[in-house]
């Protein structure tokens, strides 16, 4: 999910003028700053990185996309962008809207504290709208499939290896001898 930094009385970034962008993104970088120092925000090795694919399984990071190289940062839109990872679906959701609304009020706290005027205020808009909170984790027709998998695994398992035993006792038999 991103979060938009939109200068005041616009509708959204792209109405917004080139000669605010810069400022824009500083704002946007001194927010993720000040809510990375105060939160547990993990932070990863590069913009481009995913929390989940980075072994995170609780948590949650806010980066400002660098669109520059390894030799050269860019910060070159005003956005922040939020990644939530936790056990369950109701969790992440919990913990994204904490996340966003820690950013309102950062943002909001920062502008007020300077003197602005809440008409004035420089906006923070989420998209998409709706955030989209995707569960990695089993379902129980996926543990039932697997429980299946494994019960028709085992018992033909079973059945091969019985019958090669078989075999093996049938073909080594030992002679008896009766007196």
């Amino acid at each position: 999910m991103e979060l938009l930094f939109v200068e005041p009385g616009r509708g959204s970034v792209v109405s917004g003028s080139d000669a605010a962008l810069p400022s824009l993104v500083d704002f946007a970088g001194i927010v993720q700053q000040r809510i990375s120092e105060e939160g547990s925000a993990v932070e990863l090795p590069s913009s481009t990185a995913t929390l989940y694919g980075s072994g995170v399984r609780n948590g949650y990071s806010i980066t400002l996309p660098n669109t520059g190289t390894q030799w050269a940062v860019s910060f070159s839109r005003p956005v922040l962008a939020v990644q939530v990872v936790g056990p369950s679906p109701q969790q992440v959701r919990q913990t994204l809207d904490q996340v966003m609304t820690s950013v309102e009020l950062e943002a909001q706290g920062l502008q007020g504290g300077k003197g602005v005027p809440p008409g004035g205020y420089i906006q923070v808009t989420p998209s998409p709208a709706a955030p989209v909170v995707v569960d990695l984790g089993s379902t129980k027709l996926g543990r039932t499939k697997a429980t299946l998998v494994i019960g028709l695994l085992g018992l033909t398992l079973t059945a091969f290896s019985a019958s090669r035993i078989d075999r093996w006792l049938t073909a080594y038999k030992p002679r008896w001898r009766h007196p």
